[in-house]
């Protein structure tokens, strides 16, 4: 039994349990006992697993001890009675060897063998029992039956002391990464271990002469013992002042780079003699540990998956991707790069921008999209400064990175694929970020409210969008933004929104206005024009007396938690805006419909209308799948928006009202473009806000953060499933003969009977949490205003082919859309059904919300059109 965490090696299930308690704060567990590839996120499910399903069985069957005296054959699968034999051996003056081969020295004596057999193999257990006396006499050659060979157990220090090491390397990896400790602290422990194994040398030793002295062991026979323990001990060669590959920062930071995928940090002097830095990660090194590290990360095998028929679902599937001649390759990478600038600190008055930095991060295009979600998977490549970028320019601060992408791009990087060696190329695919920095970087003006040419777009003013929002104007592209470059640095002044040429432009394969920067849903719409526009019309049923204030709160919160949105907001109405992340916003966005749904009287309102329509759009830009169909549905609805926006408001509309028409375009053009949401990147910031806040020290946070979060990629490193698009249970798994007589015969018929199959209650598959009670869209009827879902009672997972199946029963919903909400049709027929998750083209729940005698599904986003 190897364990998947450290790679230790056990005999026993009962070992190997008792061991899985050093891990059992890992994210997830994973069974591996004869070939049972479960996945469990919970420890105490693990557990109750290997109890239930593997407590009769261990990974020495048909086991047998040899006699390691010359010329005897006998064997015995039962270790005391092995033992036995070899004393009848060591009385007739014969010397013998450890029956597990441990040592290579003989013993001349049985003391010296019953010595060894307590400190050394103590746990060691029979498989069975003897059922009768056998007779310890030995065995000659010409009588005993050829037997079928056994592989020996050869007893590997090596090996051991590398677990150990690498054991405590995760260990040390993760209290610096994951629990923010400062070094000192690490340090402290490893004196501490010190400390312990000089005075379990010494209780050792004394133990051991006690012993000698009892059984009357000579002092030649004593001192070789004393000599044998007295050899250096794992803990010694881990953790020695003087040797020890732990003993200081300097040998675990060593550590790490020779035996996880750990990129160091580069500090970079931004321009000669300035006395400021960056700190630079290397992309290309990053890449390479990417791909030859062990991840099982290698193109073309780790590509995206195709898309489900008639829909867009990822960026593959846009123009942009099509018309790039790089991405055509199944073996170029597609560097997705995001920017923002974070604070580190709250500070007061002028010291406000003093610890303001800038985080540059990149994903991997070529992952799946759940994989690229993950803020484990955002790699950092630069931090520096606010000010500096500022001062400097994003030229001098992004030079070095950009000579890794002409390198990628030209010369590429030769990863092994397999035992071949491959080269590989890759450029950025998009340059991702909020509007703010995503000018800053390409040389755009950054000021929105006041600046005519406000759009990366087109070439609509402002002027112009506030008297006719809906009129469209000429596109920007590659050609006439590379003339404004000229005109700009012929006057010196910006033009047409163009203040300064960029460094991206030096790249080969990459344009800026050839679609090569995508929107942020994220912050247009939640952070940008529809929370102003919610709480517009809040306010407006507020004046109007049709609803109250402390309701809508109370209402708001409570069913953020009964969908389980993981969000609280406080609405403050005097305030122009729903004050909250994004994230608080979009869960705000899903919930009102059936906020709402209990005052009818809203309904007279026009503004009600409006607030189903922001609905409508937020639902199709955040849906994984979109159909052209769809795609035409929202043009219609965003000019609808915007047309009654004007019309019941004299508030005029916000630049970011503006992107809203060009995102149908925009989404044929890249896939769905929640996929580009800077979200994760977002999330990355409380990683260096964390990790500053625990240690205290800001003399040189770009150097402390940027370490930290290598460190935090190495203790992911270790996690050989980490790119692995795996299927996790949450709750208890049970085999067929613990399923009821019905449950029996539903999996009888639809074929999910046998010991390959697994039933559970609750599974994560491709990120998404599925459970019983949950429900599962199937298919829209024939005239499209009502479609047919699964209400999931169980999951079933076949451990020989990886497939889920899903079984429940067959319900019908009716939308109606002048309220927003789809009603569950509870006289609908309700027929038994079981179906492989994978003939589902959304896999996102549907859950089911009662209110008013009826029962509602609440949706996150848009459902699948054709």
């Amino acid at each position: 039994i190897v364990c998947a965490s450290c790679g230790s090696k056990f005999s026993f299930v009962s070992i190997y349990q008792r061991h899985m308690r050093i891990h059992r704060f890992n994210n997830t567990f994973s069974c591996g006992l004869y070939g049972c590839n479960i996945v469990f996120k919970k420890y105490t499910s693990f557990i109750s697993h290997l109890g239930r399903s593997h407590s009769q069985k261990s990974s020495t069957n048909n086991f047998e001890y040899k006699c390691t005296a010359d010329k005897c054959l006998f064997s015995h699968e039962n270790f005391e009675v092995m033992t036995k034999h070899l004393k009848d051996h060591l009385a007739g003056g014969v010397p013998v060897y450890c029956p597990l081969k441990c040592r290579e020295k003989s013993f001349e004596t049985s003391n010296a063998l019953k010595i060894h057999n307590i400190y050394h193999h103590r746990n060691v257990q029979n498989i069975r029992d003897p059922e009768n006396q056998i007779e310890m006499s030995c065995i000659d050659n010409s009588t005993v039956i050829e037997q079928q060979k056994q592989p020996e157990t050869n007893f590997d220090e090596n090996q051991h002391i590398s677990n150990a090491a690498n054991l405590f390397g995760t260990m040390f990896l993760k209290i610096l990464s994951k629990h923010h400790a400062s070094s000192i602290i690490v340090q402290q422990i490893v004196d501490a271990i010190t400390e312990l194994t000089k005075s379990q040398q010494e209780l050792n030793h004394h133990r051991i002469s006690e012993i000698a002295k009892t059984f009357q062991l000579s002092v030649f026979e004593t001192n070789e013992i004393l000599q044998d323990f007295g050899s250096e001990t794992i803990s010694a060669l881990l953790f020695d002042p003087a040797h020890g590959m732990f003993r200081s920062e300097h040998m675990r930071r060593k550590y790490f780079k020779d035996n996880f995928c750990y990129v160091e940090p580069v500090e970079i002097e931004i321009s000669p003699n300035s006395n400021r830095f960056i700190y630079y990660v290397p992309v290309l090194r990053t890449l390479e540990s990417l791909f030859n590290g062990g991840y099982g990360l290698a193109p073309p095998f780790f590509t995206t998956p195709d898309g489900t028929a008639g829909f867009m679902t990822n960026y593959t599937d846009g123009l942009r991707f099509s018309t790039n001649t790089l991405c055509q390759s199944s073996y170029n990478v597609h560097i997705f790069l995001y920017q923002d600038g974070f604070g580190t600190v709250n500070p007061l008055g002028d010291a406000k921008t003093r610890h303001k930095l800038v985080g540059v991060y990149f994903t991997i295009g070529n992952m799946h999209p759940v994989l690229r979600s993950r803020t484990e998977n955002n790699f950092l490549a630069l931090l520096c400064f606010e000010k500096d970028l500022k001062l400097y320019g994003v030229d001098s601060i992004f030079k070095v990175l950009i000579n890794d992408i002409k390198l990628l791009e030209t010369e590429g990087l030769n990863i092994n694929i397999g035992e071949t060696e491959t080269l590989i190329h890759g450029t950025i695919f998009a340059l991702l970020g909020d509007n703010l920095g995503t000018h800053q970087m390409v040389g755009l003006v950054e000021n929105f409210s006041s600046h005519q040419y406000f759009s990366r777009y087109c070439y609509t003013t402002l002027q112009d969008f506030r008297r006719t929002p809906l009129n469209t104007c000429q596109m920007r592209h590659q050609d006439s933004y590379e003339q404004d470059i000229r005109d700009c640095i012929n006057t010196g002044k910006p033009v047409k929104g163009i203040k300064s040429p960029t460094i991206f432009n030096e790249l080969s394969h990459f344009q800026l206005f050839e679609y090569g920067m995508p929107p942020c849903v994220a912050h247009d719409l939640f952070l940008g024009c529809f929370n102003y526009d919610i709480m517009l019309i809040l306010r407006r049923f507020i004046r109007n007396k049709l609803i109250g204030e402390k309701y809508l709160q109370s209402r708001l919160n409570y069913l953020l938690k009964k969908f389980q949105l993981n969000s609280k907001i406080t609405l403050n109405f005097k305030k122009k805006c729903v004050t909250s992340k994004a994230v608080d916003v979009w869960h705000m966005i899903q919930v009102i419909p059936l906020l709402l749904i209990k005052h009818e009287q809203l309904q007279t309102d026009p503004a009600y209308k409006l607030i189903i329509m922001l609905k409508n759009i937020t639902d199709i830009l955040t849906a994984p799948l979109i159909s052209k169909r769809q795609v035409g549905m929202l043009q219609l609805e965003i000019r609808h928006y915007l047309e009654i926006r004007s019309s019941l408001f004299v508030t005029p509309l916000r630049p970011k009202h503006h992107y809203l028409t060009h995102y149908h375009h925009l989404i044929l053009q890249y896939g769905p473009l929640m996929q580009f949401s800077t979200m994760s990147g977002e999330r990355k910031h409380s990683f260096f806000k964390t990790a500053l806040r625990h240690a205290g020290n800001y003399k040189n946070i770009l150097k402390l953060c940027s370490e930290r979060h290598q460190y935090w990629q190495a203790y992911l490193s270790t996690n050989k499933q980490r790119f692995n698009e795996e299927i996790i249970c949450e709750g208890d798994v049970r085999t067929c003969k613990y399923l009821n007589e019905d449950e029996k015969h539903i999996m009888e018929f639809y074929g999910c009977y046998g010991e390959d199959f697994k039933y559970t209650n609750s599974i994560v598959y491709m990120g998404t949490t599925l459970k019983s009670g949950y429900c599962l869209f199937v298919d829209h009827d024939e005239y499209e205003d009502s479609f047919h879902f699964l209400w999931t009672h169980g999951i079933v997972y076949n451990e020989t082919t990886s497939d889920i199946f899903v079984y429940g029963e067959n319900m019908t919903a009716t939308y109606f859309t002048e309220l927003g909400v789809t009603v569950v049709d509870e006289n609908c027929t309700r027929d038994t059904n079981c179906v492989n998750i994978k003939t589902f083209p959304d896999i996102t729940p549907l859950v089911m919300y009662t209110c008013k005698g009826n029962t509602y599904l609440f949706n996150k986003h848009a459902l699948p059109r054709k």
